[in-house]
């Protein structure tokens, strides 16, 4: 179902290393382990998140990604509560993407918010779409008090 086989990925608050992984280890935590998971991790170099999305925009063309087509996008989300998450799930679906709702039992006790959401969606990679997204995601996790936790695109479609 959710098939990818190089991604670049964008962290907001954190350097990421681990192929696959981001915050405290989210390797163990892949949300669709069925997808052969290869990730080009980009790391933060404390930009702003706008100029750090241009930068992710950047990397997956240099991955010969042709950024006019659609593509999948995955981006993550971390909250305190189940009822939290699920009622963030139903706004994000409300913006066209689907929704998985896991609870991150290896990082139980490690993190404040330990219900990861990731929504996937078949979207062209723009800046204007991304910067779009970032705005709705960032707005949406305030309002129940979570964390958007960043994104990620195939490089192939």
């Amino acid at each position: 179902m959710f098939d990818a086989y190089k991604r670049v990925r964008a962290g907001v608050t954190f350097a990421l290393f681990a192929i696959g992984g981001c915050r405290e280890s989210r390797s163990a935590l892949e949300p669709f382990p069925d997808r052969k998971s290869e990730h080009n991790i980009v790391q933060e170099t404390g930009t702003n998140a706008q100029q750090m999305d241009v930068g992710i925009i950047k990397e997956l063309a240099s991955h010969g990604a042709h950024l006019n087509e659609p593509r999948e996008i995955l981006a993550y989300f971390y909250f305190p509560t189940r009822k939290s998450a699920q009622e963030v799930s139903d706004e994000i679906e409300k913006l066209g993407y689907e929704v998985e709702i896991k609870y991150s039992k290896d990082v139980e006790g490690k993190l404040e918010d330990p219900w990861l959401i990731v929504a996937r969606k078949i979207a062209v990679v723009s800046n204007e779409n991304i910067q779009a997204m970032r705005q709705d995601f960032t707005s949406i996790s305030k309002k129940f008090d979570g964390d958007f936790d960043g994104w990620e695109a195939a490089v192939e479609p």
